[in-house]
């Protein structure tokens, strides 16, 4: 990712309506009775970026046993003020150092989109023998290499991912999905004009996907995501949207 992006996405990920849908999905589906996580559990997440997802699995699920990497020296900076109490450390997802002491908790979050998954196959075998048995494993990536943009190529965009593809690549972690589904299924077709829209008229614009809305339009999406997301938490499975997004037992 070019370095200006971390600062972009430090700020964006306090408020856009993007990164609340996501901690939303994650808060919905984690505190559903079929996902069964022990007190104060051990948190990991691989591809931390700024932190903020990593603060709020501490805060929702009040725990202080939180670890974090990232390939960027940049984003740690970032998530070290975010996370004071996190271990947070640089490392790679294709080949990541791990703690010894086993999680309960892993979470991938719009990182194996960068490094692709045949490169990063050695490093998730790594992690998913880092979680306990029964533990949780989180996904969340882009969907679909036709949509690959301008914002894909300044974030390094190697591989975006599909229902079916996900699926596949879990069961061959050995992992049982619980929740497998696309999200951003409502404002889809939005996405697409703007998308399309940006592609030929704000190719030079590098922090287009992550301006910020007006307060009204951020609240109606967040509000649109919610919804969206209540209904994935409860085992619907959207058939189409801008990102894929997974529950996982080991």
């Amino acid at each position: 990712m070019e370095s200006e992006q971390y600062e972009i996405m430090a700020l964006a990920e306090e408020r856009h309506w993007w990164y609340l849908g996501l901690r939303d999905a994650i808060e919905q589906c984690l505190l559903h009775p079929s996902v069964s996580l022990p007190p104060n559990p051990r948190i990991l997440d691989a591809g931390c970026g700024t932190g903020a997802n990593l603060r709020f699995l501490g805060d929702l699920l009040k725990t202080d046993r939180l670890v974090g990497f990232d390939l960027s020296e940049k984003a740690l900076e970032y998530a070290r003020m975010k996370v004071p109490a996190a271990m947070l450390y640089q490392s790679d997802l294709r080949d990541p150092w791990i703690p010894s002491e086993p999680f309960d908790l892993v979470l991938s979050s719009d990182v194996l989109y960068v490094t692709g998954r045949e490169s990063a196959m050695a490093g998730l075998r790594s992690l998913c023998q880092s979680l306990k048995d029964g533990g949780i494993f989180l996904w969340n990536l882009p969907a679909y290499n036709w949509m690959m943009s301008y914002h894909d190529r300044l974030v390094h965009t190697q591989e975006r991912f599909t229902r079916s593809g996900l699926a596949s690549l879990c069961c061959h972690l050995g992992l049982k999905c619980l929740r497998l589904s696309y999200r951003l299924h409502f404002i889809f077709p939005l996405l697409l004009v703007n998308r399309v829209f940006r592609s030929l008229f704000c190719r030079s614009r590098a922090s287009s996907d992550l301006r910020q809305p007006s307060p009204f339009v951020n609240r109606l999406l967040f509000d649109v995501l919610h919804i969206e997301n209540r209904l994935i938490a409860k085992g619907l499975s959207f058939p189409w949207g801008s990102s894929v997004f997974a529950v996982c037992a080991k």
